[in-house]
C-alpha cells in the first residue's frame, strides 16, 4: 500500500510539474512577443534583447515572468511619452527596409518601378517628418533625452544612409568596377589613331563649270589618261573570259 500511494503521489507530481511547466511557458512566450513588439517601436537594438525567444525551463521561472513584466511596463511608458517621434521614425525605417530589399532582390520586377519613389520622394518626406516631429517633442519635453546609440532620431537615420552608401562603395572597390567618372569613353573610329591610305582611283567623268544653263552633254570631257603601272586591256581582250588562264594583253 504504501509503494503505490508513493507511486501515485509521484505519479501526481510529474503532471501537476508538467503542467506547471507548461504555464509558465504560455506566459513566457506572451510576455516575450509583447516585448518584441515594445522593442520594436522604440527601436531598441537587437543587441539588447535580453530575453531569449525560446522558453527553457532550467533557466525561466516565475521570476523571469516578473522581469518581463517591468521591462514591459517601462517600455510602455517609453512608448506613450515618445510615440510623436517614434512613429514617424518607424516609419522612416519601413522605406529605409524596403529600398534595401530593392536593391538586394535583383530579379524583383518591380524594384526598377518602386525605387526611384521610395530614394527620391517617401525617404525624404519621412525624414523630414522625423526631424519635425522631433523638434516638436523637444520643445515639448527639454529635459528628456531621446537617443538611439547615443545619437538623436535625425542624426541617427543619417548615419544608416551614410553607412549603407560606404559599404557600398566598398563592395564596388572589391568587384573591380569604376566609377562612371574613371570610366574612358567608348571607341569608335572617329578617336582610333589609324594610318589612312590614300587611294590614286580618281574620277571618271569631269564636269567642268559653267553658266547653270548649260547642258551636261556639252559640258563632258574624256578624263587624259593617266599613267598607270600596268596597261589596261582592249574591250576585245575585256570581253574574253577570266577563266581563259592563257590570256595576255
Amino acid at each position: 500500500m504504501l509503494v503505490d500511494r508513493t507511486t501515485e503521489a509521484a505519479e501526481q507530481l510529474v503532471v501537476e510539474s508538467k503542467e506547471h511547466i507548461g504555464t509558465l511557458e504560455f506566459l513566457y512566450t506572451e510576455k516575450r512577443i509583447a516585448l518584441r513588439d515594445l522593442w520594436e517601436k522604440c527601436h531598441v537594438p537587437i543587441s539588447d534583447w535580453t530575453m531569449p525567444e525560446e522558453f527553457s525551463p532550467d533557466h525561466h521561472d516565475a521570476s523571469t515572468l516578473a522581469i518581463m513584466d517591468e521591462r514591459i511596463a517601462h517600455l510602455t511608458e517609453l512608448y506613450d511619452r515618445q510615440k510623436t517621434v517614434l512613429d514617424k521614425l518607424t516609419a522612416w525605417t519601413e522605406l529605409w527596409d524596403e529600398k534595401l530589399a530593392h536593391e538586394e532582390w535583383e530579379k524583383d520586377p518591380a524594384r526598377f518601378n518602386n525605387r526611384g519613389a521610395v530614394e527620391k520622394q517617401l525617404l525624404p518626406h519621412a525624414q523630414r517628418e522625423v526631424a519635425l516631429a522631433y523638434a516638436i517633442y523637444r520643445d515639448e519635453n527639454p529635459e528628456d533625452e531621446l537617443k538611439f546609440d547615443d545619437l538623436d532620431p535625425v542624426e541617427w537615420l543619417k548615419r544608416k544612409v551614410r553607412v549603407r552608401a560606404e559599404n557600398k562603395e566598398f563592395e564596388a572597390q572589391m568587384k573591380g568596377t569604376p566609377s562612371r567618372a574613371g570610366m574612358t569613353p567608348a571607341m569608335s573610329l572617329r578617336n582610333l589613331h589609324m594610318p589612312i591610305d590614300i587611294s590614286c582611283i580618281g574620277p571618271c567623268r569631269v564636269v567642268s563649270s559653267g553658266p547653270k544653263t548649260s547642258s551636261p552633254k556639252a559640258a563632258y570631257k574624256r578624263p587624259a589618261p593617266s599613267d598607270c603601272s600596268s596597261p589596261c586591256p582592249s574591250p576585245a581582250k575585256r570581253a574574253t573570259p577570266l577563266r581563259q588562264r592563257n590570256w595576255k594583253p
